[in-house]
C-alpha cells in the first residue's frame, strides 16, 4: 500500500490548467473540483501490474523528496507526478455532476497558503 498526499493549493493550480479553457481563475478550480471529485480522499485499486509499473517513480520521488534540495529537483518531481497522475487519474472517483462555468460563483483571486508538509507518523519519517 502506497499513501500520497498532495497540497491543496498544488492539486487546485493543476486542475486549473487542465480546464484552462472553462475555468476563470483558480478559485473556480477550487469550486470546480469541490463538484468534480466525490472524495477527497480515495482508496485507488489500480492493480498489481500498474502498481508494480509505478514503484521505481514513486521510489524516485521519494527520494527527491527527502534530499530537500526541492528547487534543483524541481522538474524532475513534476515529471515523476505527471507520470504516475497518467496512471492513477483514471481510478479517481469523480461525481456525475457538472456544473458551467455561467452557475459558478465570480471568485476573486487569492495568494496560495505557504505551508510545509511533514509525515504525520515516526514510521513514515524514515529516520
Amino acid at each position: 500500500m502506497t499513501t500520497v498526499y498532495l497540497d491543496t493549493d498544488y492539486l487546485i493550480d493543476q486542475i486549473f490548467w487542465q480546464h484552462v479553457g472553462i475555468l476563470r481563475d483558480r478559485l473556480d478550480a477550487q469550486c470546480f473540483a469541490e463538484t468534480m471529485y466525490a472524495e477527497p480522499a480515495q482508496v485507488l485499486h489500480i492493480g498489481e501490474d500498474r502498481a508494480g509499473m509505478l514503484m521505481p517513480r514513486l521510489d524516485e520521488l521519494v527520494a527527491l523528496s527527502i534530499d530537500g534540495r526541492f528547487v534543483e529537483n524541481f522538474n524532475r518531481m513534476q515529471a515523476l507526478w505527471f507520470s504516475i497522475a497518467h496512471v492513477v487519474t483514471p481510478f479517481v472517483k469523480t461525481s456525475p455532476i457538472r456544473t458551467s462555468p455561467t452557475q459558478r460563483a465570480t471568485a476573486i483571486p487569492s495568494l496560495p497558503r505557504v505551508r510545509r508538509f511533514a509525515p504525520l507518523h515516526k514510521e513514515a519519517q524514515g529516520r
